[in-house]
């Protein structure tokens, strides 16, 4: 699960807890899902510039 840098989230991350889900990606499967688009089996790739999207 994507996750913001925040010292909570990444503790959370460290413990295998579930925590708060970016934007753009939450964004991202919100619009595959209303148009039925299905990620299984596909490979995916997002670019961006921030801090947890597109990061290389």
């Amino acid at each position: 699960m994507l996750m913001d840098f925040h010292p909570i989230n990444l503790g959370k991350l460290v413990l295998s807890q579930g925590g708060v889900i970016p934007c753009t990606p939450r964004a991202i499967v919100e619009l595959l899902g209303r148009n039925e688009i299905s990620l299984i089996g596909k490979e995916v790739v997002i670019i961006g510039r921030g801090t947890t999207v597109g990061r290389p």
